[in-house]
């Protein structure tokens, strides 16, 4: 019966496990003694809070690692009978929601803790916008690029015809059907799986902060002054109605799990930075000091190929 169990739990949470990358969502409402509670016991209760789920629902969990599973109540709890000491819980209400994993509660001998969880959307549908890319040969050459794009291409400029077949020169004129272009451009509509990627090392950024934060990381990433400008006039005046916002870069390989780039001949370098930024929904605190997400310090050296667009993620998110 146990093996069952488990089976049964597994397949539903898809191995609920602390390897997976956890949206840490959920508040202690309180905690106080009960007295229907017996020696040596104590009693988390948990209830979801989203509007959307509805009572009777099954939750898949673990206590302190041992996977279980259960029904939600009338209220849209369930109580975790255990010892007092210190405990975590994971949560998957369904594959349609990111999982919570709730770290190291206490709880004393004979007490109740109620806990609040709000599941997140495990998925959420965003714009990839203005992917530009250019190219810096060292010599005039003909290049191939192609783009194999997680979702729908639905733009691009010049248009993408199976790939951009271009002559690039080192100056990084691009052209094209005896055309000249600055960079090649493209924008797609995708569906942001949370669990496929990790936004949890980004920073914090106030408005009056935007501009010199965009030219310290992009600059070590090894943008040009030209570059930079590109990114930010297109991106600072979409930011600055907002007090603070949080910015987390990708780079690189990173980039792959939205759109994979290949280019011949192979460049000697392909930088490639996508970035993502949301509202933060609370008010943080003044004169806070945040870490900076880390940004790696390229030379740029050899053919070099730079690529970068981005997307706002909803603050739900």
């Amino acid at each position: 019966m146990k093996a069952l169990l488990l089976g049964i739990i597994l397949l539903i949470a898809q191995d609920v496990s602390a390897e997976k990358r956890w949206m840490q969502h959920f508040w202690i409402a309180g905690t106080e003694l009960d007295s229907t509670i017996t020696k040596g016991s104590a009693i988390f209760r948990f209830t979801v809070n989203n509007e959307e789920i509805s009572p009777n629902s099954t939750i898949a969990y673990s206590v302190d690692g041992t996977n279980l599973q259960g029904t939600l109540d009338s209220t849209k709890s369930i109580e975790v009978r255990t010892t007092p000491g210190v405990h975590s819980f994971e949560f998957l209400i369904n594959l349609e929601y990111q999982e919570i994993f709730v770290s190291q509660i206490e709880i004393q001998e004979l007490h109740r803790t109620s806990i609040i969880l709000t599941f997140q959307p495990a998925t959420t549908e965003m714009n990839l916008r203005k992917p530009v890319i250019y190219l810096y040969p060292e010599k005039e050459q003909t290049v191939s690029v192609k783009l194999t794009i997680k979702g729908q291409l639905d733009f691009s400029y010049p248009p993408y015809k199976d790939g951009w077949n271009v002559t690039a020169l080192p100056n990084g004129t691009i052209i094209l059907d005896e055309k000249e272009y600055n960079s090649l451009f493209w924008e797609s509509s995708q569906t942001l799986h949370f669990s496929d990627t990790d936004f949890r090392q980004g920073s914090f950024v106030r408005q009056e902060d935007l501009l010199p934060f965009f030219e310290t990381t992009l600059g070590k990433f090894g943008f040009t002054s030209q570059e930079k400008q590109d990114f930010i006039t297109y991106w600072l005046p979409q930011m600055m109605n907002h007090s603070i916002l949080y910015i987390c870069y990708k780079f690189n390989e990173e980039c792959d799990i939205f759109a994979e780039l290949n280019i011949q001949p192979k460049p000697k370098q392909t930088l490639r930075l996508y970035m993502f930024w949301s509202i933060p929904e609370a008010t943080l605190p003044e004169n806070q000091c945040w870490k900076m997400q880390e940004i790696p310090s390229v030379s740029r050296d050899g053919f070099t190929v730079l690529e970068w667009g981005g997307a706002e993620i909803p603050s739900k998110n």
